[in-house]
């Protein structure tokens, strides 16, 4: 059984919540007090999709895991000729979190594109 996780998941509509599960979906739908959630997936830049948090309600969450700093993949991300930061964990794209600029969105230079 998978031990218990701390997430945060934000709504379009302002929400937030914080909470604590083995999955990210059935906290969600406990905190929510739901039953069905439909999913939402973004593309990767190499065009493959990723899943990125769940439709409940009629509202959009997106939902990260709440990870403690000092266990923080994020916080040791390493750098490429490209200008790319990537994650050493996970191997995703975290330039916008290493290197913060004003991005258009869906601009090719958009991490939530």
């Amino acid at each position: 059984m998978l031990p218990e996780r701390s997430w945060i998941a934000f709504g379009h509509d302002g929400q937030r919540l914080v909470y604590k599960s083995r999955g990210p979906r059935a906290g969600l739908l406990r905190a929510l007090g739901r039953k069905h959630a439909d999913p939402i997936y973004r593309d990767r830049a190499d065009g493959r999709p990723r899943s990125v948090g769940w439709v409940v309600a009629g509202v959009w969450w997106d939902v990260f895991q709440l990870v403690p700093l000092s266990e923080c993949a994020h916080a040791s991300a390493i750098g490429n000729a490209d200008k790319r930061w990537t994650c050493q964990h996970c191997g995703s794209d975290v330039t916008a979190l290493v290197e913060p600029k004003m991005v258009q969105a869906g601009s090719p230079d958009d991490p939530g594109r």
